[in-house]
């Protein structure tokens, strides 16, 4: 039970209405009535999205619930991909490779060893 429309609004009602907009085919809007300073009803208005809102909406329902809060508020990090130690490795190796000059023989060049002796 909360004892103020305040903390209701924070944290029951404002959180809902967040995930709703984010992930439903519709969006809501929820309106206090006010009776002098007091809070004596909520109006609930909704409104279907935009084909572009749906396509938003249904991407988000496709991903991990992990971090969903964060992206529904805009308080996510992107942080860019770090590669992994082995394709840092290879990549080493690769560049060491390439400032070493190679000698190529060719066919000719190659001596051919005597059979064995057996």
């Amino acid at each position: 039970m909360y004892p103020a429309f305040g903390a209701l609004n924070k944290h029951v009602m404002k959180p809902a209405v967040d995930e709703i907009n984010a992930l439903a085919p519709l969006n809501i809007q929820l309106i206090p009535m006010k009776a002098g300073k007091r809070v004596s009803g909520v109006r609930v208005g909704w409104w279907r999205k935009s084909e572009e809102e749906l396509k938003e909406a249904w991407a988000e329902a496709q991903r991990s619930r992990v971090g969903r809060k964060a992206r529904i508020t805009g308080r996510v990090e992107h942080v860019s991909p770090m590669p992994s130690i082995s394709f840092m490795a290879r990549k080493a190796r690769l560049d060491r490779r390439a400032q070493v000059p190679h000698v190529w023989k060719t066919n000719s060049q190659k001596t051919k060893t005597p059979p064995r002796a057996g």
